[in-house]
């Protein structure tokens, strides 16, 4: 606790401020206030000396209203005679360092935030956290208690009190960081600006991430694939980086300038950009495969036997040849010529199963593995799958109804014709007025 008064032992004193061209009237208005005032600086503003000064001394409102501006600092006073003037008028509002208080005893007298300029005590913000959860099991309940924090308090020790604070099973926080708001009840710290300090700005600057385009090299290895989709023929030529991985593609269909050229143009040029800017071809596989719209139908190539559009096609066939087996089976693309031949032509066949003696095996069969064989075991043979006269009329029969069956509009699957309709057996949908 300071005097209260104007001390003649303070640089700020009646004579000094007589000097500066304070009124013996203005004086005691601030004397009046001191014994209030946590700082000496509170006490010289224009609500207790009015407005003479303040025109004696050419102070505009513009300048008045500035964060920075000391009342005492225009008069003349530095810095270190108003802090001096100040711990003696107003005191340090502490018990640290008080006589005759020993350190183990200040505990005590700790505060939710640091008392005075001086002050480096206060109760930690965990130990609030504490205080509530030895309370908290005999409240129905939230708490309402603010978890005081310091000015410097960081976003980790934030983090850390609410950790801890589920740890315990508390309901409800409320968190206050000393000068997180622009005007509060107590400021524990106060910014000043004076004589010879440099004033650092911090810059606060918007991260942006700007992501790095590879460049495709001037000479490069290239494929060209041709393509038929119902009828409508095209390229697609795939650029690759030296690594060998795909790096762009062109699309070129129909006449230079239609709109299908055009789509298709820009379809290419998209994809080219973003496998150059870091991309994963697997992404763009999974965008854009089985798009559905026209044209669509049969292809040429054997690995994509139906295709649901143009995009689709692309999409799949890049992704057939530049990802890996892994890849292509999570995307559901991995190519399977064998089973997409299967579907073009059902095989009916089915192996004879004929029982014959070690006497009927053949004689390839070396001598010794063959007088091993008891001559009354049974020995099981698969004989060559042959066909019955009926089997060739069946298997082209199925393929006279799936030579012209369009792709199923609903899942995309290839249809049966029955009847005058066509049906399709993953899905169960008809086409051509059937039910």
């Amino acid at each position: 606790v300071g005097v209260g008064r104007l001390d003649e032992s303070t640089p700020i004193n009646r004579t000094t401020l007589t000097a500066k061209g304070l009124t013996i009237d203005e004086i005691d208005k601030v004397e009046g206030t001191l014994l209030a005032a946590f700082d000496i600086s509170f006490s010289f503003n224009r609500m207790v000396l009015g407005n003479d000064i303040f025109n004696r001394l050419g102070i505009t409102d513009s300048e008045e209203k500035q964060f920075s501006f000391s009342l005492l600092g225009r008069l003349g006073f530095s810095q270190e005679e108003i802090n001096q003037s100040n711990t003696i008028i107003c005191g340090t509002q502490t018990l640290e360092g008080a006589p005759h208080l020993k350190d183990e005893h200040l505990a005590v007298f700790d505060c939710a935030n640091r008392c005075g300029p001086t002050g480096k005590r206060f109760i930690a913000p965990l130990a609030h956290v504490r205080m509530m959860a030895a309370v908290q099991p005999f409240i129905s309940g939230a708490i309402s208690k603010t978890i005081n924090m310091p000015y410097e308090a960081t976003v980790e020790d934030v983090e850390e009190v609410y950790l801890q604070s589920w740890k315990l099973g508390l309901k409800a926080l409320a968190l206050y960081r000393d000068g997180s708001k622009l005007s509060q009840p107590l400021n524990t710290k106060k910014d000043k600006v004076g004589e010879g300090i440099e004033v650092v700005e911090k810059i606060v600057e918007k991260i942006v991430y700007a992501p790095k385009r590879r460049r495709m090299p001037d000479e490069r290895r290239s494929i060209t694939h041709k393509f038929s989709i119902s009828g409508h023929k095209g390229n697609i030529t795939a650029g690759l980086f030296d690594d060998g991985t795909l790096g762009e593609i062109f699309v070129t269909m129909a006449k230079q300038g239609s709109t299908i050229s055009g789509l298709m143009d820009a379809f290419a040029k998209s994809v080219s950009v973003g496998l150059q800017y870091g991309v994963p071809l697997s992404m763009i596989v999974r965008q854009f495969a089985n798009s559905r719209f026209e044209p669509y139908g049969f292809t040429t190539n054997p690995q994509i036997r139906i295709a649901k559009s143009i995009i689709d096609y692309i999409a799949r066939y890049i992704g057939i040849k530049f990802l890996t087996p892994e890849e292509q089976i999570e995307l559901g693309i991995k190519a399977d010529v064998d089973s997409s031949n299967a579907q073009g032509q059902l095989d009916f066949n089915t192996p004879n199963v004929s029982t014959k003696t070690d006497e009927a095996v053949n004689g390839d069969i070396s001598s010794d593995i063959s007088s091993s064989v008891s001559e009354s075991a049974p020995i099981l043979e698969v004989a060559t799958p042959t066909l019955t006269p009926e089997e060739p009329e069946i298997v082209s029969t199925i393929r006279q109804q799936q030579i012209d069956a369009p792709p199923c509009p609903s899942c995309g699957s290839l249809t049966f014709k029955t009847g005058t309709c066509y049906t399709c057996l993953s899905c169960g949908s008809t086409t051509g007025g059937c039910s």
